[in-house]
């Protein structure tokens, strides 16, 4: 049995059961819980939610967040940075996760990630790219100048 921290329950298969939600002439959109750039690379964001959007044909809305809970951070041995910086992050994990949609093979340097050559396939249907939501939470603080649709 594993010992030290334990990931709470909300961290565990955010993508894996989507919510169903109808939403203008679309049937139905599935709309991911939100997802915390410190607790899963955007990689593996980028690769879940393009299998995802696969399965569905076409209907995920992802959802991601710079996270606002200091307990979570805790548990997972992570450090709690100033808003600033996660919303930073948050700008490059959206960049690293659109470039990876888009690109046959992306690089990226910045100050919280980095790739190099990295490829995703097979891609999401969506075109551009899968609709991001993004989370605010109880700080108040959304990522400004962006809006995704």
């Amino acid at each position: 049995m594993p010992t030290g921290p334990r990931p709470p329950q909300s961290l565990y298969g955010h993508l894996d059961v989507p919510q169903r939600v109808g939403h203008g002439d679309r049937a139905d959109q599935l709309i991911s819980l939100v997802s915390c750039i410190y607790y899963r690379s955007p990689l593996l964001i980028a690769r879940q939610a393009a299998d995802v959007d696969r399965i569905s044909e076409g209907r995920l809305v992802l959802g991601i967040g710079i996270g606002d809970d200091v307990p979570e951070f805790n548990q997972m041995c992570l450090p709690f940075p100033p808003v600033a910086q996660r919303q930073e992050a948050m700008e490059e994990a959206l960049s690293v996760v659109q470039g990876l949609w888009t690109e046959e093979t992306f690089s990226f340097e910045g100050k919280y990630f980095r790739l190099d050559q990295a490829r995703l396939s097979p891609k999401p249907v969506q075109q551009p790219h899968v609709p991001i939501l993004i989370g605010v939470g109880r700080e108040g603080h959304a990522t400004p100048g962006r809006s995704i649709c």
